[in-house]
């Protein structure tokens, strides 16, 4: 499991090289790495100079030592454009490589170097079904309830004092598990309810008159009015 300084010092070495895109066209130039601002500076394919804070780097790799598969957009979601360039960075180190499912691109950490550094690998096909298979598998494990909440700390600590365990799942969301019990913890403003609180997850296509509330872990939600209940629109259910 790679340390994010390992890893930010791989992207260093990477300076100056055109690093290709998974998707064609967003090929970008690592400038520099500015330690002091933590932030990445970048060309983009058109000539424009942007930067992007470690802290998305840091976000997708907490997600890759824990999942070692990570789709970046769920990730990063709600942190503005152009979120392939954390991404197409990260897949040119030499042990990450990608693959796709059910058409979205996922970022994979594999536990050796499987390519050169500044090149970009796909996930052998085999491998990638078998892993495609365990993620359809962890996705039938859906919270019966989520929380939403001003401050996460409190929740999760007295949800550790009865006994759950707490994962990230993404930045201000977390899984946490209380024997067959499963519940995800998110921070107020991911998900746009009404109020913070305590909502009952229902697998099924939403009600006409609910009202969407943005997406976590590539699931869209609403909350049905007047109500505190999300209903969860997947189309694997």
């Amino acid at each position: 499991m790679p340390s994010l300084k390992k890893v930010l010092s791989d992207i260093d070495a990477l300076k100056g090289r055109s690093l290709a895109s998974i998707r064609p066209g967003a090929d970008l130039v690592v400038q520099l790495l500015n330690y002091e601002e933590e932030r990445i500076v970048l060309r983009s394919a058109r000539g424009k100079i942007r930067s992007r804070p470690f802290s998305e780097i840091e976000a997708i790799l907490q997600i890759l030592n824990l999942e070692h598969v990570a789709h970046v957009d769920s990730v990063l979601g709600g942190s503005g454009s152009s979120r392939n360039q954390p991404e197409t960075i990260l897949a040119n180190l030499p042990y990450v490589e990608f693959t796709f499912f059910d058409n979205k691109k996922h970022l994979v950490l594999r536990e050796r170097e499987t390519h050169s550094s500044g090149t970009l690998m796909q996930m052998d096909q085999l491998e990638s079904r078998k892993l495609a298979d365990k993620i359809k598998k962890r996705s039938l494990e859906f919270p019966s309830q989520i929380i939403i909440a001003d401050d996460l700390s409190v929740i999760l600590q007295t949800l550790k004092s009865l006994g759950g365990e707490a994962i990230p799942l993404a930045p201000n969301v977390y899984r946490v598990r209380n024997g067959d019990i499963l519940l995800w913890v998110v921070k107020s403003g991911i998900l746009t309810v009404s109020q913070p609180g305590a909502y009952l997850v229902l697998r099924s296509a939403p009600l006409e008159e609910a009202n969407s509330v943005g997406s976590l872990d590539g699931v869209d939600f609403c909350e049905h009015k007047g109500s505190f209940v999300l209903s969860a629109n997947d189309a694997g259910w």
